[in-house]
């Protein structure tokens, strides 16, 4: 069953991306570093929080491109890009993540993978979790934030203002935050266009590489030596989460039903005809 909290946890961290889990993600980094200055104001980070919030309340469909973008490629996710769709209404919802679909109702929960023609049925509802978890944005949740990120807000510019988080951790003998994030919204109508996340890890890398790779163009500042025991290369990850639509019409219809990819035949559960190849396992 561990491949079934894989594929539940890659579509609801998506989803949490429209509700600000990214900045909760990137609050959890926190290796190789060293602290900055005490917390500034608060006051851009209680504007993100609003606006997550809104874009995270129910009817809800939304729809973005996910670009991931890398200095040093170390897995084929580095470079993926990938679509994805959400829709909730009530106690359906349908999330799609790439090849990896996500159905819930008031009774269960099923996740099928496309690529390798895998369905998992639970009786815990993912959706409800998810949402449930939107309440920990409180004040207190502000205050945390504000002790591990810098923010800023920077002003309208074509019809776009910024909020800027940046960690008040560094990568060890560096002054490079371990991790930041920027949203871009409309400040008019508080609709976010996109989120980009950046997150920068120490890579271990053998000495014959960290030499050579020395006296290469544009590796200055890149490269880490511990005592010339240890030697890094620091990777810059980012991945860009552009808003293609988000809207909260109450006549927002779920377009896939559990009941459109499994029935029930002899008082079992199975996949219906279109999905008969898929191997489907019960929680």
């Amino acid at each position: 069953m561990k491949m079934t909290l894989n594929y539940s946890t890659r579509l609801t961290n998506i989803y949490r991306m429209l509700v600000m889990g990214a900045v909760v993600t990137l609050a959890c980094t926190a290796g190789h570093a060293q602290k900055r200055n005490k917390p500034d104001s608060l006051a851009p980070i209680r504007i993100l929080m609003q606006i997550c919030q809104s874009a995270q309340q129910g009817p809800l469909h939304a729809q973005m491109a996910v670009y991931n973008s890398t200095d040093f490629i170390t897995a084929e996710e580095d470079t993926a890009v990938l679509q994805a769709e959400f829709f909730i209404n009530g106690g359906l919802s349908y999330l799609r993540f790439g090849e990896v679909e996500q159905l819930s109702n008031d009774s269960v929960s099923l996740v099928i993978s496309d690529k390798y023609k895998k369905m998992f049925l639970s009786a815990s509802p993912s959706h409800r979790n998810v949402t449930a978890g939107m309440d920990l944005f409180n004040n207190t949740t502000v205050v945390s934030l504000g002790e591990k990120f810098t923010s800023s807000v920077k002003e309208a510019k074509d019809d776009t203002t910024r909020i800027v988080l940046i960690s008040r951790l560094q990568i060890m003998t560096t002054t490079l935050p371990v991790s930041q994030l920027e949203m871009q919204y409309d400040p008019r109508t508080k609709q976010p266009w996109r989120i980009i996340t950046t997150a920068r890890t120490l890579v271990p890398i053998a000495a014959d590489d960290y030499a050579a790779m020395k006296s290469q163009p544009g590796m200055e500042g890149r490269l880490l030596s511990v005592q010339e025991k240890s030697f890094y290369i620091i990777k810059e990850q980012s991945t860009t989460y552009e808003y293609k639509i988000l809207e909260h019409d109450a006549g927002i219809r779920i377009p896939v039903t559990v009941a459109d990819r499994v029935t029930q035949s002899d008082h079992e559960t199975v996949p219906v005809k279109s999905y008969a190849g898929y191997r489907l396992t019960i929680n």
